[in-house]
C-alpha cells in the first residue's frame, strides 16, 4: 500500500494522517494535531484513506474472535483482517484491526503480513495474562494490608522478601571495611 494524502499510517504505536508527500518525506499529522516530517521507512500504510482526522477512528461494531478463527493459524494482511472482523476496510476498521495485532493476544506482525497464532498459543498468552493480573491484584491487596498495619497468611512471600532484603541490607552494612583518612 502507498502512501498518499490524507491516508492513515503507523507511526510510533500511534495512528496518523498523512498531509503531504515528498520524495524522501512525509507531513503527517498525530492524534493531537501536532505536524511533523517524517522519513517514508518511519511509518506504516494501514489504509489509503481519505482519513480527515486521526481521532476519529471508533471502533467499528464486529467479531474479531470469529475472524481469528476463520483465520485459522496462517497468515493474512490488514485489510483481509480487517473484512473478516469488522465487516469493511475502512480507515476505522483498518486501525480497529491494527490495534488488534499490535495487542499480540491473536495476531502479529506487520500491516502487510500479519501471522494468525493457534489457539494453543492464544491460550497460553491469556493464561500467562491472567498469572500477571492475579499476581497484581496480590501485590496490591498486600501493599494494603501493610499501609493498615494488618497482614494474612498469604503475605508470607512477600514478607520473606522484606525480611531477606533486610538482612542482606544490614550484612552489608556490617561486613563494609572501615576506611582509615
Amino acid at each position: 500500500m502507498t502512501t498518499r494524502l490524507n491516508s492513515l499510517v503507523l507511526y510510533k504505536g500511534q495512528p496518523a494522517v498523512v498531509r503531504a508527500t515528498g520524495d524522501k518525506k512525509l507531513t503527517i499529522e498525530l492524534p493531537d494535531g501536532e505536524r511533523v516530517n517524517v522519513r517514508l521507512k518511519d511509518v506504516a500504510a494501514l489504509h489509503p484513506g481519505p482519513l480527515a482526522d486521526a481521532r476519529r477512528l471508533p471502533t467499528p461494531p464486529g467479531d474479531p474472535v470469529t475472524a481469528w478463527e476463520l483465520l485459522d493459524s496462517g497468515h493474512t494482511t490488514l485489510p483481509e483482517l480487517a473484512e473478516l472482523a469488522y465487516g469493511e476496510f475502512t480507515p476505522a476498521a483498518a486501525w480497529a484491526a491494527w490495534q488488534l495485532v499490535a495487542d499480540g493476544l491473536y495476531f502479529s506482525g506487520a500491516p502487510d503480513d500479519i501471522t494468525v497464532y493457534p489457539a494453543t498459543k492464544v491460550a497460553e498468552t491469556l493464561a500467562a495474562r491472567e498469572a500477571r493480573a492475579a499476581e497484581e491484584r496480590a501485590w496490591v491487596a498486600f501493599a494494603a494490608r501493610v499501609a493498615a498495619g494488618q497482614t494474612a497468611a498469604e503475605d508470607a512471600p512477600y514478607l520473606a522478601d522484606v525480611v531477606a532484603l533486610a538482612l542482606e541490607l544490614s550484612l552489608i552494612h556490617i561486613s563494609e571495611p572501615t576506611r582509615p583518612y
